[in-house]
């Protein structure tokens, strides 16, 4: 890594240590802290710059991280291990589509490097806060106390939120779970957790392809397995290329 530029075409790879450590904190975290960040990526814009798609995508990504902030709240509320792994992605997906973008020629270096500047001083700041910052407390069991696993209770069904974007419509793979067409902008479709599912957009006309962000991955499978209560929720956004 020699400069900010090139990081802008390629995911940091300072950043991605970032990103996959917070997901791995070590059972420690501050309540206090991670409602500070949830209040500050509530507050987040996005740079006055860059494409409507790359806008949306951001916006979209800060109220994804937000929900999941909001959850590991109530996790270190109630003394467990915050699992703020599907923050990191949100952020890291606007990321790279940044890059992308730089590498197209649609947005402007300096565009990129603000949105990277955002991007990871929400990181740092969730990655401090579920790792104990803001004075956090632990508690050690004595020794030879017996260990319990608490199962966590699954989703049956997933709160899945589409945006069409600029997408013409999305639909999904198997038939009939979402179906996001002329009257549709923005909505939430309830989908089983037990099967898989892959969405599929039709893209713009003058388009030839499409990609999903936010949850989904670029093909538009969506990662049903990382949904998690109480929430169980995900988002993904399509975008028209």
């Amino acid at each position: 890594m020699t400069s900010k530029a090139v990081w802008a075409v390629a995911l940091p790879s300072a950043l991605v240590v970032t990103l996959l450590s917070a997901t791995q904190v070590l059972g420690t975290c501050s309540t206090t802290g991670l409602q500070a960040v949830q209040a500050e990526m509530r507050a987040a814009t996005a740079p006055p710059c860059g494409s409507k798609a790359l806008r949306r995508a951001f916006g979209r990504a800060r109220h994804r991280a937000s929900i999941v902030t909001a959850r590991a709240v109530r996790e270190c509320a109630r003394q467990k291990t915050p699992d703020v792994g599907s923050a990191d992605r949100a952020l890291k997906n606007v990321l790279a589509k940044s890059g992308r973008s730089a590498a197209a020629g649609e947005v402007p270096q300096d565009c990129v490097m603000a949105y990277e500047a955002i991007l990871e001083t929400l990181d740092a700041d969730l990655e401090a806060a579920a790792n104990g910052a803001e004075g956090s407390t632990t508690t050690t069991a004595p020794p030879g106390t017996p260990t319990t696993t608490t199962l966590q209770p699954a989703c049956i069904t997933v709160t899945l939120e589409v945006d069409k974007g600029d997408c013409t419509s999305v639909t999904s793979e198997p038939p009939g779970f979402v179906d996001c067409g002329a009257s549709c902008d923005d909505r939430d479709f309830t989908v089983p957790a037990s099967r898989p599912l892959r969405l599929k957009g039709t893209p713009a006309p003058g388009d030839s392809s499409v990609f999903f962000d936010t949850d989904c991955d670029d093909d538009g499978t969506v990662p049903i397995d990382t949904a998690t209560p109480p929430d169980c929720s995900l988002s993904c956004d399509c975008n028209s290329q």
